[in-house]
């Protein structure tokens, strides 16, 4: 019996010696990454057809080789209605048709958006109400068709 005893505890001991002569008396250094250097320049969001106002994108999310940016357009009066565009190259930007299909929905900017594979997701909101509480609302679309709001109740998002 002693043998059996010694065996797990000398497996234990060489495993031990194992990893103190794996380890090095000097530290290796790291190897150094390359820079980053991403090459910036300014890109033309189109407005969409009969639109008037100053785009103001929020957020971005690219999928299947696609780009696509969300956000707003802000006319003269400061009133806002939402907004999306889609790109291959990232370069060339070109708007997605949008409709929004409550009062709030269609003053929106969208402020977020998810995708995966062909298709698209987006929260937006639009500060309303005697409160003046976020109206936030969701948003989907699929290749051939518009951006389209979800309709959801109102105590969905908390008012």
């Amino acid at each position: 019996m002693p043998s059996v005893r010694v065996r797990p505890a000398l497996a234990a001991v060489t495993a031990a010696a194992s990893l103190v002569a794996a380890c090095h008396a000097t530290p290796r250094p790291l190897p150094v990454p390359a820079p980053v250097r991403p090459e910036w320049r300014a890109v033309e969001l189109a407005l969409p057809d009969g639109a008037a106002g100053r785009p103001v994108p929020r957020d971005a999310a690219r999928c299947a080789g696609r780009w696509y940016v969300v956000g707003g357009l802000v006319d003269a009066a400061g009133e806002t209605r939402p907004a999306v565009w889609s790109s291959s190259d990232g370069v060339t930007w070109s708007p997605i048709p949008v409709r929004g299909q409550t009062f709030y929905g269609r003053q929106h900017v969208l402020y977020a958006v998810a995708c995966r594979d062909d298709g698209m997701a987006a929260l937006g909101a639009k500060t309303g109400g005697v409160h003046g509480n976020p109206r936030t609302g969701t948003w989907v679309w699929r290749p051939g068709g518009p951006v389209r709001e979800v309709p959801a109740a109102f105590e969905l998002f908390g008012g």
